[in-house]
């Protein structure tokens, strides 16, 4: 039997509010993570190979295009 029934009540309404209990908010954090490092890594390739890497996608760009 609970001697602090009003302890309770207050203790219920002071716990974490639902969303942040959910799991899929920890699952969109880290799909965000990764999709902010795969943006560096292709980022800093561009960077590195400069131009070379440009030619490169516009070669691939003119042979799907036409």
């Amino acid at each position: 039997m609970n001697r602090f029934p009003k302890l309770k009540l207050l203790f219920d309404k002071l716990k974490a509010p639902r969303f942040l209990k959910d799991r899929r908010a920890i699952e969109t954090g880290e799909v965000g993570v990764l999709l902010a490092v795969v943006v560096a890594v292709v980022y800093g390739a561009f960077q590195l190979l400069g131009v070379n890497i440009s030619a490169i996608v516009t070669r691939v760009a003119n042979f799907i295009g036409g």
